[in-house]
């Protein structure tokens, strides 16, 4: 054979020539490979081999396109070693095999062993080769054949044939091993593979030669002679060798083939099959010739030549018949893997490996013994090859007995471990619980008793082996191996016990059981650990004493020194954790806490200093050892495992600080420290992770590949690569999590700010760090899917990871663009912003449809590629998703885009009546399509058992598509709510979108019902505790919480319908139509919710019965009985309010009258049975509780009995007798109030009131104190002060409140104004307000703070929001009545302003005062105008709040307008009627008004100037635009209603001085009426849109009516001049225009006030308007 051109080419001359010639031989089978190495430039380090990737040089050398024949004739033939030098290369082989497994491929270390290997190995084979010529020849030559002396040749013929078949094997078998170290189809692999068929085919060849020279020479044999017969017996086993050999290739063929069908197929069972069949047949020749030869050594005397050969023979076939039970073994393992642990083929797979495992264990330690015989009789010379031999036998048996032995027990803790596992999802009490816990028992005994024994055995063979010598120290490492393994199992099974024992608190007696054992466990424990300290310090002392035995002492001393410094770093360990736990557990800020927290402190220092000091140590030591050596591995392992360590200790600080930073108060300081040093933590784990992998990943990678150290090292990978997944996972997630709520921040910021500019690179920052990762991740899978053939297991591993990596990049970079366009919206399309957010979105929506285009290429290219049927299912899969998904964007945007113009739309107009219609259809096509990938999924997880991988993977898709149709659901209800607001009340349209709110809101309410239910069946299916489980439960609590808010939404909506029925209740006629609906109504509301409470009540009372009085379940029942119990108190309180007012209805007396009396009373009692019942049932169960075990429940249960009681004495008493004192006083309203008795009871009342708010303010001031107490004011304590503090707050404002109203009573009845009794009541009076007004400054104080604690979405945010706003709305209401006090008391200063004598003292002084009053509103006016100014300039232009803040400050310049006019013509009356014409004081007056004036006019081209400023920058079509015209109109660009008013008036002033002009009077005035009947009309079309009564109404009414007052008005003024004047033309134009406005005005509010309550509001206001109006214009009608 030869090689030419990188292939190997075999000639029919060759094969034959091969094995006849020895020049040939010898140039065959020594210069091919030296012809390789010349080729390829020279031995690489690989012995030669071209192509390795590691090889050195790949230049042709000097022997480049020589032909093999003419190098060998330029080359000498070499000479044959001898013996003792083929042993000697054969040992050096044989060392230089291990070395080359336990290096790694990359180092020069192992190309140099490979180099020196395959030297020797071809030296050997060279000289086997040439000696078995040489004896060929020497046969050929011998005559006759079969002589003695041709015998003799043939033996040692034959001995170098064996030698030379071995030879090939392993040769063939070194390079198979090799081969398994390089990548699969990888050049070096493909060189190997070469090298191996190449020598494969030579071995066979080299068989047809042997076979060949025995029948040669049969031919000319003697048939009856002794070497005919011996050839014949080698004829006929290289032919039986030939047959068994292709049966075990078959064997081995089945072996491999049958992973490549799907199970339960055809070909697979076929495969099945065929392999059973081969087992079987060569089974049972290896089991018949081992009973044979086992038969023949029992018949032998020991230690004789046959005795040595037949179990030299027994021994073969024991092995050939071990390795066929190992390998089907592990076929079975691995088929058994590959099913489900239920099936039947899997219990039978399993029967099959016990049994195999069984006789596996046997026959070794049968072949042990047998060994161990044959070996004792070489041991009488202990340095002769056999005893050698035969001890490498024993040592290698007895290696493979204890490795089953060890996995024996390997299994019975596997089995422990996994029962551990599935202990927990049963019932503690339960038969499946015990069966498993037994199992758990009887295993945790067995590997005990296997521990136990071998460390009194090896304790044994101390005692007995010479003291400090290597066998003494090989039972010592032994020794205290299985003592540290039973101390370990001890410590494993104590904390099942223990977990066990936290399950077992319901069943005493067992408990107790539990305890018992689990201490007796820790004596055993503390025993077992005591006794091997104490063998460790005797055999140190008798070392210490004993000579020649340094090592042993070194190694038994370092022992001891370990003992004890472990016990000092365990010691902080424990501290750590005790101490930890007692930090999470206690509050914050106690003494308790603050200890614990510096003890943790210190511990945790303490073990983080030890085990980073013993890591270094041993870095330390690795520097001066040799690297690969023993000791160099021993103390790497030892670094890795204090590394570990490190490791750990940073992630419990790491979770110590997030638990920690949760208990603080959000946005406190101290919350923020410990969010920063847990972030630091996790970035110093993460960054020694990065460490500790890669020295794990070198370990790895230079452990032998198959071998034990790689497998535990391989473990150690696999399980910390997972570890840093899942945290980077973790670290991806917090900061996905914190740029999403950075987005959320964001749109709170002033725009433009510096906040809002932080956040915006915030997100920006931590969005880019996610995207590179993905791209990276993408790239990464990209380069593996072409380093394999498309369609192999790999390749759909690697496809299926740059999928999701690609969706995931895809969905991110969507995201951003969502960012984008939100940032977007903040701009108008023609600023600079605009565009350049636009350019953004642009490149990322290009970038987008490029990478679906890509990944849609993709899928055509490999749809050609892969050949595998799984493959090309993936990839149509994954085509028709991508079909799918175009088709369901097109859904998608046509129902989004419909509900969002629906919505964005005017009720009626175009846009509005093209996407309402179309709403219905589209939604109904989303929901088919979702429903439809729904029910195929659900098809598909019905096909598969629940606990297979498939129908988990099913049946998140389905739930999956269950929460879109969710989605869509809720999508409806907020889309009706929000359609349903625009439309009009009491219409159809109206009506139907009613009933499709309510239809849409129990389709949400069944979809949440039916997922709940599915994930709750799930539960019944999975593992508890498991990531599916933790998974569901996440969803679960998702559902649970949706169900819930909508429970509740749907109680406020009736309670809101409720409380409105409430309060119409009363305003309505008694007996009317919605007088009874009203009443039914309520009464409807008052039984069902009394009913729901009681029933509730009652069931968790029941709960307080069955459960222990103290423990966790039962105070959570106690926390649901009190709460329902509060509940019902309330509304009884709160029906027993409503009958109060009910009865008012009737007349006292009266049948109706008593009979709502008679249910209030009985409301009455049920309040008090319900009181008596609590009390009752904390008194009980405050005497049941075990103070011991339950203090702080029995503190909190004792606390709440003992406020209740001392609540009633404090509080409640002084309120009764306070209602008794007005009861008392009201009886006496009548008298006179200077009469004794009426006074008597007054102060007696007025004493009892400050008593009452005496008590609560020291309630609230007690409260306060204890608020002081908690850091955390988050807390549940501190909510808890907070609300009591907040609540006797408002029990005193109702207290002062009602104290106002009888002052404000005794005010008015009976006092005459001015006296002096009357100005003292006034002034109480006006104390209350005050006292009221402080109350409300310092409830919103406190309250203002208490909403910067908490977060915006919580519910306690909007519970103190809406008490927040209760107080701003009573401080305004205050200021309110103090402005109209003052207002009212200046009028009355102005009424009589007038009656004193111009400069005297009084005039002065009333002047002075109307002044005053008139600086500080102006002052205020103006000081609010800029204030609103400021606010303008600080929002964005055209924005909500700017339109707000411009109202505003357009609000408060026109007031100051207005109040500029007020003083004019305050000036012009006093001029008026103070001065006259001509006179200096007259004149001074004209100067003040004409200074006035001026001020006026330029104060209004200010206002004016600024709206025409803030007109021009503003968008034409904006809503701001149409807000700053409306001004611009009101102050310039048109003839204004104030210029016609003036011109007008001016023009009356001088008819009044006589002279007229009437024409001019008539054309203004008409001008004016029509601007105010303009005005009139705008709010009559108003009013009539609106639903009649209702609050925008009135509102609308109120206008149209002044403006339509207001043109009246104007001509009764016009009558009035020209009646003074006698121009009767015009007195009569004016009286006949009059009389028709009255008529109308007054018939439309008499026609307005049909179909109204009598009772009501409105009603009563339009009656009294037309008394008034028939009263002040009945000169009309004369």
């Amino acid at each position: 054979s030869g090689s030419e051109g990188g292939k190997t080419v075999y000639n029919k001359s060759d094969r034959h020539d091969t094995h006849t010639r020895t020049s040939d031989r010898h140039d065959t089978h020594t210069s091919t490979d030296r012809h390789d190495r010349h080729r390829k430039g020279g031995s690489n380090g690989n012995g030669g081999v071209s192509g390795d990737r590691h090889s050195g040089s790949h230049k042709q050398g000097s022997g480049a396109g020589k032909s093999t024949k003419a190098k060998l004739r330029a080359r000498a033939p070499r000479k044959t070693i001898n013996k003792a030098d083929r042993r000697a290369y054969r040992k050096r082989a044989r060392k230089l095999y291990k070395k080359i497994s336990g290096s790694r491929i990359k180092s020069r270390r192992y190309a140099r062993y490979v180099q020196r290997y395959l030297l020797r190995q071809k030296r050997l084979y060279r000289s086997y080769g040439l000696k078995a010529h040489e004896y060929r020849k020497r046969l050929d030559a011998t005559k006759p054949y079969g002589s003695k002396e041709w015998r003799r040749l043939y033996s040692k013929w034959y001995h170098y044939i064996r030698y030379q078949i071995h030879w090939y094997q392993r040769y063939m078998h070194f390079q198979r091993i090799r081969r398994r170290r390089f990548k699969y189809h990888s050049q070096t692999w493909w060189v190997l593979t070469k090298d191996i068929n190449r020598y494969a085919l030579r071995y066979k060849y080299f068989l047809k030669f042997y076979r060949s020279r025995i029948a040669y020479w049969r031919r000319g044999m003697n048939q009856q002679s002794k070497a005919y017969r011996r050839l014949q017996r080698a004829r006929h086993r290289a032919k039986r060798a030939r047959v068994w050999r292709r049966r075990r290739a078959r064997y081995r063929y089945w072996t491999r083939h049958v992973w490549k069908y799907r199970r339960h197929s055809s070909k697979y069972t076929s495969a099945i099959e065929h392999l059973n069949a081969r087992y079987k047949q060569i089974l049972a020749r290896y089991e018949a010739k081992n009973t044979y030869w086992t038969g023949r050594v029992d018949k032998q005397t020991a230690c004789t030549r046959s005795f040595y050969r037949d179990n030299r023979w027994m021994g073969y076939y024991r092995r050939r018949l071990l390795r066929l039970y190992r390998n089907y073994n592990n076929f079975l393992g691995r088929r058994r893997r590959r099913l489900k642990r239920t099936t039947q083929e899997y219990q039978q797979v399993s029967k099959d490996k016990i049994e195999l495992m069984r006789k596996l264990t046997g026959l070794y330690k049968n072949q042990t013994r047998r060994y161990k015989t044959v070996w004792a009789c070489y041991k009488g010379n202990r340095k002769s090859r056999g005893y050698r031999k035969w001890r490498r036998y024993v040592r290698r048996s007895s290696r493979w007995t204890q490795r089953l032995r060890a996995g024996r027990r390997a299994r019975q803790k596997r089995h422990a471990y996994r029962n551990r596992r599935k202990l927990w999802k049963y019932r503690v009490m339960g038969k499946r619980y015990q069966a498993r816990f037994a199992r758990i028992e009887a295993r945790w005994q067995r590997v005990m008793a296997v521990y136990k024994r071998y460390q009194a055995y090896y304790a044994g063979k101390m005692s007995q082996r010479r003291l400090g010598g290597r066998w003494w120290r090989v039972a010592y490492y032994r020794w205290r191996r299985y003592s540290w393994r039973g101390y370990k199992w001890y410590s494993w099974y104590i904390r099942l016990l223990r977990r066990r024992r936290r399950y077992l608190k319901r069943f005493p007696d067992e408990y107790n059981k539990v305890s018992a054992q689990i201490v007796q466990l820790q004596k055993d424990r503390s025993a077992w650990y005591a006794a091997y300290k104490g063998a460790v310090s005797a055999w140190v002392t008798k070392l210490q004493a004993a000579r020649g035995s340094g090592r042993a002492y070194r190694r038994v001393a370092k022992s001891q020194k370990r003992n004890a410094s472990r016990g000092a770093w365990r010691q902080s360990w424990k501290d750590w954790r005790t101490n930890q736990r007692i930090v999470l557990r206690s509050r914050w800020g106690t003494s308790t806490h603050r200890v614990a927290l510096y003890r943790t402190y210190k511990a945790m220092r303490a073990c983080m200093v030890s085990w980073r000091h013993t890591a270094r140590k041993y870095r330390h030591k690795l520097r001066g050892l040799k690297r690969g050596s023993r000791r160099y591995w021993h103390y790497y392992k030892y670094m890795l495992w204090w590394q570990r360590y490190v490791l750990f200790g940073y992630r419990r600080i790491g979770r110590f600080f997030r638990v920690y930073a949760h208990r603080m108060r959000r946005g406190s300081a101290r919350r923020a420290w410990a969010v920063r040093t847990a972030a630091a933590y996790q970035v110093l784990m993460m960054r020694y992770f990065k460490y500790f992998r890669k020295n794990l990943k070198y370990r790895y990678r230079v452990s032998r590949r198959g071998g034990r150290a790689r497998r535990y090292w391989r473990r150690w990978r696999s399980k910390y690569r997972r570890y840093y997944r899942r945290y980077r996972k973790g670290w991806r997630a917090r900061r996905k999590a914190r740029a999403k709520r950075y987005r959320r921040r964001i749109w709170r910021k002033r725009w433009g700010g510096k906040a809002q500019r932080k956040y915006e690179a915030r997100v920006w920052r931590y969005w880019y760090r996610i995207w590179r990762y993905y791209v990276r991740r993408q790239h990464y899978y990209k380069k593996k899917l072409y380093r394999y053939r498309a369609g192999t297991h790999r390749w759909r591993i690697w496809f299926h990871r740059f999928r999701t990596s690609w969706a995931r990049m895809l969905r991110w970079a969507n995201w951003q663009i969502r960012f984008q366009k939100k940032m977007q919206r903040r701009f108008r399309s023609n600023q600079g912003r605009y565009k350049v957010y636009q350019s953004k979105i642009d490149r990322w929506n290009a970038w987008r449809r490029k990478l679906v285009d890509k990944w849609n290429g993709y899928l055509a290219y490999w749809a050609n590629e892969v050949k595998s049927k799984r493959a090309k299912k993936m990839i149509a899969r994954q085509t028709r998703r991508a079909g799918r998904y175009t088709n369901f964007r097109s859904l998608w945007k046509a129902y989004y885009y419909d509900r969002y113009y629906v919505l964005r739309s005017k009720v009626g107009d175009a846009r509005y009546n093209q996407y309402q219609p179309k709403m219905a259809g589209d939604r109904k096509a989303l929901l088919d399509w979702y429903k439809r990938r729904r029910d195929a999924y659900k098809a598909r997880m019905d096909k598969y058992g629940a606990r297979t991988r498939h129908y988990r993977r099913y049946f998140k898709l389905f739930m999956y598509y269950n929460w879109r149709i969710i989605r869509i659901l809720r999508y409806d209800v907020r889309y009706h709510f929000r359609w349903l607001r625009m439309l009009r009340r009491h219409t159809d349209q109206y009506r139907a979108a009613k009933a499709s709110l309510r239809v849409s809101r129990g389709e949400l309410k069944a979809a949440y019902h039916a997922n709940y239910a599915a994930i709750r069946h799930r539960y019944s299916q999975i593992r508890r505790n498991g990531r599916e489980w933790k998974r569901w439960a996440r969803w679960r609590r998702w559902y649970r919480h949706r169900m819930a808010r909508r429970r509740a939404r749907k109680y406020r909506r009736t309670y809101t319908r409720s409380a409105y029925w409430y309060h119409r209740f009363h305003k309505l006629r008694a007996g009317s139509t919605r007088w009874s609906h009203a009443l039914k109504r309520m009464q409807w509301y008052y039984t069902r919710t009394r009913d729901s409470y009681k029933r509730w009540t009652a069931h968790w009372k029941g709960k307080l019965g069955v459960r222990r009085a103290g423990s966790r379940r039962w105070w959570y029942a106690f926390r649901r009985y009190r709460a329902y119990n509060r509940h019902l108190i309330h509304l009884y309180y709160w029906w027993m309010k409503f009958d109060a007012r009910y009865r008012r209805f009737y007349k006292a007396g009266s049948a109706e009258y008593n009979a709502v009396n008679a249910d209030r009373e009985a409301t009455r009692q049920e309040k008090d049975a319900a009181v008596k019942d609590y009390i009752a049932t904390m008194q009980l169960y405050v005497g049941k509780i075990d103070q011991s075990k339950y203090a702080r429940v029995y503190g909190k249960v004792n606390s709440f009995y003992m406020r209740y009681q001392k609540r009633y004495s404090t509080y409640r008493n002084p309120v009764k007798e306070l209602r008794v004192a007005e009861h008392a006083w009201w009886a006496l309203r009548a008298t006179a109030q200077t009469d004794a008795g009426y006074l008597s009871a007054w102060n007696n009342m007025i004493a009892k009131r400050e008593a009452v708010l005496k008590a609560y303010d020291g309630a609230d001031a007690n409260y306060r104190n204890k608020m002081a107490q908690y850091k955390n004011h988050r807390s549940r304590g501190y909510r808890y002060w907070f609300r009591r503090s907040i609540l006797y707050r408002y029990y005193k404002w109702r207290e002062m409140h009602r104290g106002a109203w009888f002052v404000r009573y005794r005010l008015r009845h009976g006092l005459t104004r001015g006296s002096q009794a009357y100005v003292n009541i006034e002034n109480m009076w006006r104390n209350e307000w005050g006292r009221m007004a402080l109350l409300y400054k310092n409830m919103k104080i406190r309250l203002r703070g208490r909403l910067h604690e908490l977060s915006r979405r919580s519910r306690e945010y909007q519970y103190w929001y809406r008490w927040y706003r209760w107080a701003v709305y009573k401080t305004r209401r205050y200021y309110r009545w103090k402005t109209a006090y003052a207002r009212r008391r200046l009028a009355r200063w102005r009424t009589a302003f007038w009656s004193y004598k111009y400069g005297d003292a009084q005039y002065v002084r009333r002047l002075r005062h109307v002044w005053s009053y008139w600086l500080r509103r102006w002052k205020n006016y103006i000081a609010r105008m800029n204030r609103w100014r400021a606010a303008v300039r600080r929002h964005k232009l055209g924005h909500r709040a700017w339109r707000y803040s411009f109202r505003r400050s357009m609000r408060y310049a026109a007031r100051g307008l207005k109040w500029i006019g007020w003083w004019i013509r305050f000036t012009r009356r006093r001029q008026r009627v103070f001065t006259k014409q001509g006179d200096g004081n007259y004149e001074r007056l004209e100067k003040e008004v004409a200074a006035w004036s001026a001020f006026r006019t330029k104060y209004v081209g200010v206002v004016s100037a600024r709206v025409k400023y803030w007109r021009g920058r503003l968008h034409s079509g904006s809503r701001a635009y149409r807000l700053v015209n409306i001004y611009y109109k009101t102050y310039s660009g048109r003839e204004t209603w104030r210029s016609v008013y003036r011109t007008l008036r001016a023009e009356e002033y001088k008819a009044w001085r006589g002279s007229p002009d009437w024409a001019k009077i008539k054309e203004y005035r008409a001008k004016l009426v029509a601007f105010f009947d303009e005005h009139a009309k705008k709010w009559d079309d108003y009013v009539a849109k609106q639903p009649k009564a209702s609050r925008k109404y009135i509102y609308g009414y109120r206008h149209m009516f002044w403006w339509k007052y207001y043109g009246l008005r104007e001509y009764k003024r016009g009558w009035k001049i020209a009646t003074a004047k006698k121009d009767q033309a015009t007195a009569d134009s004016d009286k006949a225009e009059a009389k028709k406005r009255y008529e109308e005005l007054a018939g439309r509010l008499t026609k307005d006030q049909d179909g109204l309550v009598h009772s009501s509001w409105l009603y009563r206001a339009l009656r009294g308007t037309v008394y008034w109006l028939g009263k002040y214009y009945a000169w009309t009608q004369k």
